[in-house]
Formats: structure tokens, C-alpha cells, sequence
């Protein structure tokens, strides 16, 4: 299912439940099940060009505040390694063989939620996000846990699916960020 959505005058086609909203920081990436394409091109938006057009915007929507932008940008590289080693690991637990990707989850898992913890200093929106960010992050390590300790059946109950456990609880903190980038427009 494809809806559109409009954040600092641009517009944003979401492809599946799940994807990470990176445009803020001027990058497109995917997480879990889908993405997010700017525009009809797949181009990044030029979001600092819309704050400048609505000066009044840059206080009240996070996403075009610079410390905002500035986090996702820096973290992109920990969740395009995230992104990866949840594919991974997620084949790894529907097969019940290997615990070494789930390893790998793991320690991704770990860097994120770090770089979570740097996001609560940012004052415009950085705790709101990161509230909203670190349920299913705390979910994704249980389940990369379970894995490393070869216990498949509890890896793949907590991972779930796009209604339930944590790609399904990462879909809907995702919404919640998208909605808080926005400034709740």
C-alpha cells in the first residue's frame, strides 16, 4: 500500500509499514520491510531549501531542525548496518540454523540504541523520537538474544511480522516519528 504524505512542503510516497525516514537529513535508505521515496523522482528532498520558504517552520518541526538532520545523518551508517543484520538474522531464525548473524543483530542493535541516547540531547523532538525508537530496539536485541542463545521459536515470536512484535511495533514507532518530524501536522 502506498500513501502520501506532505513534511516541510515536500512530499513522501511510504512504500511499506517499517521504512526509516532518513529524508530529514537529506538521505533515502530503507529499514525492516520498505522505504521512503521523495517526490516521484526517489531524490532526497531538499528540506533546509522548505525551512528557508517557511521560516516559521524550523521551530516548530523537528525535521528541519540542524540537530535533527545532523543525528539522522551521522546514524545513517548504524542503521543501514542494522538494516542489513536484521535480513540476515531474519533468515537465519526462520531456518533455526546459525547464531552468527544474530550475533552481528546484536551488536547493531547495540550502536543504535547508543546513538538513541545521543538523540535525547537534541531538545527540538530528540527525546520524542527516541521514546518512540527505542521500544522496538529493545525488542530487535531481545530477539537477537534469543537467537544467540539458539532459542529460535522466542527469536521469531518477538521478531514477528508487519502486525505483530517488533518489525510491527518498529512500523508504528515509525509513524510516530514521521508524525513528530512533521511538527504533528
Amino acid at each position: 500500500m502506498i500513501t502520501t504524505k506532505t513534511i516541510a512542503g515536500q512530499r513522501y510516497r511510504r512504500l511499506a509499514a517499517g521504512a526509516v525516514l532518513l529524508a530529514a537529513a537529506g538521505v533515502s535508505t530503507t529499514s525492516c520491510a520498505g522505504g521512503h521515496v521523495a517526490g516521484s523522482e526517489g531524490t532526497a528532498p531538499p528540506i533546509q531549501l522548505a525551512a528557508a520558504k517557511e521560516p516559521g517552520l524550523a521551530a516548530s518541526a523537528p525535521g528541519t531542525d540542524p540537530g535533527i538532520q545532523r543525528w539522522f545523518k551521522d546514524d545513517e551508517k548504524a542503521r543501514i548496518r542494522f538494516d542489513n543484520d536484521l535480513l540476515q538474522a531474519e533468515r537465519d531464525i526462520a531456518a533455526a540454523s546459525g547464531t552468527t548473524n544474530c550475533s552481528a543483530l546484536l551488536k547493531s542493535t547495540a550502536t543504535v540504541r547508543a546513538d538513541l541516547a545521543r538523540l535525547r540531547a537534541i531538545k527540538n523532538g530528540g527525546p520524542e523520537i527516541a521514546d518512540a525508537y527505542t521500544p522496538p530496539f529493545a525488542e530487535f536485541s531481545r530477539a537477537a538474544s534469543a537467537c544467540v542463545h539458539k532459542d529460535y521459536a522466542t527469536a521469531r515470536s518477538v521478531l514477528g511480522d508487519t502486525s505483530k512484535g517488533a518489525i510491527a511495533d518498529f512500523g508504528a514507532a515509525q509513524e510516530t516519528v514521521d508524525e513528530i518530524l512533521d511538527g504533528g501536522a
